[in-house]
């Protein structure tokens, strides 16, 4: 009688895990969502000049090379581990989440503030930020890759890891650069940079 009575609740802890991760996606896509607004809301505040539709193009192409790249290495992979009780690693996908949430939000927030500033190229503090939130989402994207891997993921190779940390070193370094470097350069190697993750992801791909 005591299992009877146990079952409804084992029921309801597995139908939880088994929604752990596509509720998870579903948040990382509004928060992409909202960058693509900030984007969207930057340009639609001022005159459509070939400059600001350049830097528009450019953010939304991050905001996509964002999405390519974690939607491409989730998999079911966590939820195995949370009922294999290896919850340590589990919890540690789970919770990047958080801070790839605010650097996604901040690299929304910086491409708004860089459209904002095309008739005075915008400040050393503005280009630094959006530098600072994409090498931030790289980093979390880089982990959540890795411990994917840990989790039994095979259908990307670890060396995505650190083609991420890579290019998250790479954007760093234009932060550091970013008074001597224009809006419009800094976003467009930024936006190179997301594209060239996308290449490498697709090259090693496992088949």
């Amino acid at each position: 009688r005591k299992c009877m009575k146990l079952l409804p609740a084992i029921f309801d802890k597995i139908n939880t895990l088994a929604h752990t991760t596509e509720r998870i996606g579903l948040f990382t896509i509004i928060v992409l969502g909202e960058s693509i607004v900030a984007v969207v809301g930057g340009v639609s505040d001022r005159e459509w000049t070939p400059m600001a539709i350049a830097i528009a193009l450019l953010g939304l192409s991050i905001a996509f090379s964002f999405w390519w790249m974690y939607f491409d290495t989730v998999d079911e992979s966590p939820l195995t581990a949370m009922k294999q009780g290896n919850m340590r690693t589990a919890l540690t996908w789970l919770y990047s989440h958080l801070p790839l949430a605010i650097g996604l939000t901040a690299t929304g927030v910086g491409v708004e503030k860089m459209i904002n500033g095309l008739e005075h190229d915008s400040s050393s503090s503005e280009k630094t930020l959006f530098c600072v939130a994409v090498a931030l989402c790289m980093l979390i994207l880089s982990n959540l890759h890795w411990t994917s891997c840990q989790l039994g993921q095979t259908k990307c190779k670890r060396i995505l890891t650190f083609y991420r940390l890579g290019a998250a070193a790479f954007i760093l370094s234009l932060a550091f650069a970013s008074s001597f470097l224009s809006s419009l350069v800094i976003i467009t190697l930024v936006a190179i940079a997301c594209t060239i993750q996308i290449a490498l992801d697709i090259f090693n791909t496992c088949g």
